[in-house]
């Protein structure tokens, strides 16, 4: 079985993503796999953007933020050179767990607007008021109201009825702890064992 997982920027994927690793599942962060890409493409990127992006000799991914997600076009250059290499990458992973019959999740920000949730049979959507996902911005990554409310219009179209897989799609609140995020979970889980 593949699920997917998403959530708009600091919703909490991670802590359900985590929780799922405890239980058994493969999990492949897209958003890790981001970083990976963006090192082998670091060459086309640079020629996209210049050396603006440089920092200590690689790519800084703080610098290319700033530009990316103040600017809707400059962010689809961004995407055309990164997505098509994390599709393929989702693929085989996809693929390489099917084949072994083991259950895997897809954690990704963006797996509705990169189509990988069409390769999921359930999806997991993590949901978090503005205001929790602002202050854990702030508090895991030092982002200001501004930059939040950049990456979050950047994200607007991440949302829990625009997801389409196989099966069904679970919202979970995160709002509270953690054991209330098990227990959201758990109820997940009786779902796709039916």
């Amino acid at each position: 079985m593949i699920l997917g997982l998403t959530g708009k920027y600091c919703s909490g994927k991670s802590t359900v993503g985590s929780l799922l690793k405890q239980d058994g599942w493969h999990v492949l962060d897209v958003d890790g796999l981001g970083h990976q890409v963006l090192e082998e493409k670091s060459r086309d990127i640079i020629e996209i953007f210049g050396e603006s992006v440089v920092e200590g000799g690689r790519i800084s991914r703080k610098l290319l933020g700033r530009i990316v997600f103040s600017d809707p076009a400059k962010r689809l250059m961004l995407e055309g050179v990164l997505h098509p290499r994390m599709v393929e990458l989702c693929r085989n992973f996809i693929r390489e767990k099917e084949s072994h019959g083991k259950g895997a999740v897809v954690n990704a920000a963006l797996l509705h607007y990169m189509r990988l949730d069409e390769m999921c049979d359930h999806v997991i959507f993590v949901s978090c008021p503005a205001i929790y996902r602002y202050f854990r911005g702030k508090n895991r990554d030092g982002v200001n109201l501004r930059n939040f409310l950049q990456r979050n219009r950047a994200q607007k179209h991440i949302h829990v009825y625009n997801v389409a897989c196989k099966g069904a799609v679970f919202e979970i609140r995160n709002t509270r702890n953690q054991a209330y995020v098990r227990k959201q979970l758990d109820l997940v889980y009786d779902e796709i064992k039916n």
